[in-house]
């Protein structure tokens, strides 16, 4: 079957859309004039876009002009859009290009350093921040504008770093979330956060003071807590507002250090994951009274994995333990090891309901045969119903013997075989 040449062409660009990087560079208006109705019918094939403007005054308005109807048009015209995942730009344009680019697709954007874009980022509620350096972040994140309403960084401080710059965010007045996912932050004395914030989303908080100021927060995550005790009193305490606490530990040590919190706080999810140490029997006092606590997940790691969980715990305890935690809906418990059940100690002879006994193998002896039985035996006797008497050599005795046990039992049968 032919194809027209009009079916050729739509195919190719459904194949080819968001693929192709473009890279721009105009020194001249009319190189933009030129560029502009190429980029209006194959923006839709964009991955990314550079643009090297190298243009002054009214030619750097028209220019920018120019470029941002090109990505309006191309836009519309196309039923997928534009799939564009970069842009950069040098000197950067405002916000008149800015608006028109795919904020679904879009996962880098650098801007020149003569970037007029105010106008643009006064319009911004949500932003998401991508790999950037701890170093530097207190300069970088002075340009957010303080309108801003929901954020998400990646900006990590490993554990027993150097000291690094204070976090700075307290000028974002209006932001009600701030989340850390790739790279999680670690919240640290000296850290200034919104006064505004309702969700707060991090890896770690090593001081209370970052977050007692925000006495609207009402859900706190912790991804990978290394928090004490003594900082979540002081959390429970602050924050009067605080309705959901989930949190995450990587290390039984850290749990254990934060474990007399826990109660205190309204705690709906606390996970173990491929733990260092065992959880100690103290700390399973601890879970047990977490009868608010909604989801509790136990990853010990297995096959490969470095470390297996272990619980200071029968598998009784800790079912016992589960138990008291009566508001548990969800429950994973992989790859961790639980202490054996211990042997069943011999249980004293009780014979309330023992309907024979038999004595094999005695030798001939005073306390059978004479007056008074051994009291172990004559205490069960007046619950028996039938004795055997085996190989006892005690025949010659053998009557006054049943005598004897029919005189504590009349109801007593008594079976002997005495041989030899």
């Amino acid at each position: 079957m032919l194809l027209t040449q009009q079916q050729q062409q739509y195919r190719t660009a459904q194949h080819h859309s968001g693929q192709m990087a473009v890279l721009f560079s105009a020194y001249d208006i009319q190189h933009v004039q030129h560029f502009a109705p190429w980029l209006e019918k194959h923006g839709h094939l964009l991955k990314s876009l550079q643009l090297n403007l190298n243009l002054t005054g009214k030619e750097w308005l028209e220019a920018e002009s120019l470029i941002a109807s090109a990505l309006q048009r191309a836009k519309g015209a196309s039923s997928q859009g534009l799939q564009m995942q970069t842009y950069r730009s040098y000197p950067a344009c405002g916000g008149s290009v800015l608006q028109w680019l795919p904020t679904y697709y879009m996962r880098q954007l650098e801007l020149g350093p003569r970037a007029e874009y105010s106008r643009w980022a006064r319009q911004l509620t949500q932003l998401a921040i991508h790999d950037i350096t701890t170093s530097t972040a207190a300069a970088k994140l002075k340009w957010i504008p303080a309108q801003l309403q929901l954020l998400q960084m990646s900006l990590s401080r490993i554990r027993k770093c150097e000291a690094l710059p204070p976090l700075k965010l307290g000028h974002l007045t209006k932001l009600t979330e701030l989340s850390s996912s790739s790279k999680p932050l670690v919240l640290q004395q000296g850290d200034e956060l919104p006064a505004s914030l309702v969700v707060l989303r991090v890896r770690d908080c090593r001081a209370s003071e970052p977050l007692l100021s925000l006495t609207r927060l009402q859900v706190l995550e912790m991804s990978l807590s290394t928090t004490p005790a003594d900082v979540l009193l002081a959390l429970a305490s602050g924050l009067p507002q605080l309705q959901e606490v989930s949190l995450c530990y990587g290390e039984m040590a850290d749990a254990a250090a934060a474990a007399a919190g826990w109660s205190a706080l309204p705690l709906r999810s606390l996970d173990f994951r491929a733990v260092e140490g065992c959880v100690s029997a103290a700390t399973l006092q601890q879970l047990a009274t977490l009868q608010d606590l909604v989801r509790l997940d136990v990853y010990g790691g297995t096959g490969c994995c470095r470390y297996a969980g272990k619980f200071e715990a029968t598998p009784q305890q800790l079912a016992a333990v589960l138990g008291q935690m009566t508001g548990l809906q969800e429950l994973g418990l992989r790859g961790f090891e639980l202490l054996p059940e211990p042997e069943p100690e011999p249980q004293p002879e009780v014979h309330n309901a023992l309907n024979g006994l038999s004595l094999e193998d005695q030798s001939e002896s005073a306390s059978l045969t004479g007056e008074v039985l051994p009291a172990s035996i004559a205490k069960e006797l007046s619950q028996l119903s039938e004795l055997c008497v085996l190989r006892t050599g005690i025949r010659k005795h053998a009557e006054g013997f049943k005598a004897r046990l029919l005189s504590l039992n009349p109801r007593l049968m008594v079976k002997s075989s005495a041989r030899g």
